[in-house]
């Protein structure tokens, strides 16, 4: 338990860096990342905030996220959470963070992202 919590606090404490560091408007395309990639499924613009809410298990090794699409049809809304873990372990994604906030200008932070962006993901389950 406390290895998840230690591992949480560490990516709140990169995502605040990301998000001082981070060259706005220049993002990779949306459209670069593959399926099952968290490119797919997570902006570039958002990876601030994604990285303060993921869930961290496994003795603070895996990486899980939510998440939610919501469609509306006649007068009747349906909600559904989908589950993912991202592949790389945790180290794997805390030296990505770290590369993507030293990023000396737009296009090493730009290249970082993508490198981050396309770590594979895995879909666990749909509720």
């Amino acid at each position: 338990m406390y290895e998840n919590f230690k591992s949480k606090v560490t990516l709140k404490k990169l995502s605040e860096e990301l998000r001082q560091n981070i060259y706005w408007g220049n993002f990779p395309d949306k459209e670069a990342f593959a399926s099952e990639t968290l490119g797919e499924h997570i902006p570039a613009e958002q990876l601030p905030n994604f990285f303060q809410t993921i869930d961290v298990c496994d003795k603070g090794m895996t990486l899980c996220f939510t998440k939610t699409e919501t469609k509306v049809k006649d007068d009747f809304w349906k909600t559904t959470d989908y589950y993912f873990t991202i592949e790389a372990n945790f180290s794997e994604i805390e030296k990505l963070l770290k590369n993507v906030n030293r990023s000396e200008n737009a296009k090493d932070m730009v290249e970082g992202l993508q490198e981050l962006l396309n770590q594979k993901i895995s879909f666990v389950a749909e509720a």
